[in-house]
């Protein structure tokens, strides 16, 4: 007949096997999740960094876009008033023109 004390005492180590790896287990569940903790805080910092860099991007193609359709308006009037010049004859131009015939 086995030895009762023995039999407890056999039982007792795999409990506390039992009980190292489980805490094992644990410990390394938590480095994980504080791994993965970490990791999603710095992504996050990268995301919000991206972010802001996106912003500033887009403010500055704003301002580009608007600096171009100030330039566009402008030119727009340039040539507008080129072409009237060019269809109003100055007074000034048709009288040296008629004293260049005459002469």
């Amino acid at each position: 007949m086995p030895n009762l004390s023995e039999d407890i005492r056999s039982e007792l180590e795999r409990e506390v096997a039992l009980a190292q790896r489980e805490a094992e287990l644990t410990r390394r569940e938590g480095a994980l999740a504080r791994a993965e903790a970490e990791r999603a805080v710095v992504a996050d910092e990268g995301l919000a960094a991206r972010e802001q860099e996106l912003a500033e991007r887009e403010r500055a193609v704003a301002q580009a876009a608007e600096a171009v359709e100030g330039q566009r308006r402008r030119l727009i009037e340039v040539r507008e008033e080129y072409e009237e010049r060019r269809r109003v004859p100055a007074p000034r131009a048709r009288a040296t023109g008629a004293a260049q015939r005459t002469g």
